[in-house]
């Protein structure tokens, strides 16, 4: 099921006009904040499907605007926020994720690039009950695995098996170095193998299990060890989802 109901936050209310229109013709019931704090204030009172999270506001930013999200959220209902952003480095998504974001977006937003961000939402997004991350699976991993194919195609090497095989030996690694760190209270280094599974898994276009392990790094760095047992459990999900997919 598509979200429904949106919350825009943007401190430029041209921006806010102009995203309020698009998802309204894209369906979609939308709202808007002018800011992180009322931002928060209305999440708290608005069970919001989606989020258009604007990162560089006054006052209250966009990535600490997402981090406050999240700590209230705790382990229950996770709210689907949307990063909106003039930086489309890859060190800026990673920032974005770091703060607990889960997709990305480039300011000027187009309608089209909008509509599909929305539908990237798992559907298990929604669900109060739920005390884990949802293991969204996105086409972007068989557009690199086209594309790894190619490559190797081109060079006369087989580097769709190596770069899988050394993917799935490294996450490997890196979750029994999360379960260990955990089981310790280890913050640190459960936060750094938490980073190495998203980037690794960011570069060969799992999305979900990109987003999943930074969301558990950050939850690690906060000293939050509490909420991070079910959130690894959801990495290791989609850490298995993902290695069904690749043996295929």
């Amino acid at each position: 099921m598509n979200p429904r109901r949106v919350l825009v936050v943007d401190d430029h209310p041209v921006n806010r006009l102009v995203a309020v229109a698009q998802l309204t013709e894209l369906g979609y019931a939308a709202d808007a904040a002018e800011d992180g704090e009322m931002a928060l204030g209305a999440l708290a009172q608005e069970p919001y499907d989606a989020v258009l999270l604007d990162c560089e506001m006054p006052r209250l930013d966009g990535y600490e605007t997402c981090r406050r999200l999240r700590q209230s959220e705790g382990g229950g209902r996770r709210t689907w926020v949307i990063a909106l952003t003039a930086h489309t480095a890859a060190e800026d998504r990673e920032r974005c994720l770091a703060a607990g974001m889960d997709d990305h977006l480039a300011k000027p937003v187009r309608a089209e690039d909008l509509a599909a961000a929305l539908k990237r939402r798992p559907e298990g997004a929604r669900d109060p009950d739920s005390g884990t991350l949802p293991a969204v699976e996105s086409d972007r991993l068989e557009e690199r695995l086209a594309a790894l194919v190619r490559l190797g195609e081109e060079t006369g090497e087989d580097l769709l098996e190596q770069v899988v095989e050394s993917f799935l030996q490294q996450g490997a690694r890196d979750l029994g170095t999360m379960r260990q760190a955990l089981t310790r209270g280890d913050g640190g280094a459960l936060a750094a193998a938490a980073h190495s599974l998203a980037g690794s898994a960011g570069i060969l276009g799992a999305t979900g299990l990109s987003v999943a392990s930074a969301g558990l790094e950050e939850l690690a760095r906060q000293g939050d060890l509490a909420a991070c047992e079910p959130r690894l459990e959801s990495v290791e999900q989609a850490y298995r989802s993902i290695a069904r997919r690749l043996a295929a």
